[in-house]
């Protein structure tokens, strides 16, 4: 998103889930996510298969203060881009090839997430 532009919201965004999966797909957008991704979380870990691979995932909170948005790029009627907010979430599942999720193989948002949170403290203690 360029610099300087403002993200509107027309209505009470709807709640999104949110997936994380470490597999390339070409495609970027809303999907019928629980029709074609069958979880079984019995357990602490859920369980999924993704185009015949075992996934393994937890959920994850965003850190504290920290909302999640889905924005959408449209164009208003003169023709200027203007961004959307199509839905948010607190949560997202963060998902593992074949094995249990370990806190050292954490991806780049979660890595962020701790940044975050470092960071927060950090500024936290000089005040």
């Amino acid at each position: 998103m360029e610099a300087g532009k403002t993200i509107s919201r027309e209505r009470m965004a709807p709640n999104a889930r949110v997936e994380h999966i470490p597999c390339e797909i070409q495609f970027n957008g809303s999907a019928p996510v629980s029709s074609y991704f069958v979880v079984n979380d019995d357990n602490k870990v859920k369980e999924a298969m993704f185009r015949g691979r075992l996934l393994k995932g937890e959920r994850v909170s965003l850190p504290e203060g920290v909302n999640g948005m889905m924005i959408s790029k449209t164009k208003n009627s003169q023709g200027e881009e203007r961004y959307v907010e199509v839905a948010s979430f607190h949560e997202m599942t963060e998902w593992h090839t074949d094995t249990d999720p370990k806190p050292e193989e954490k991806s780049t948002i979660l890595q962020g997430f701790d940044m975050m949170r470092i960071l927060k403290e950090c500024n936290r203690v000089e005040e």
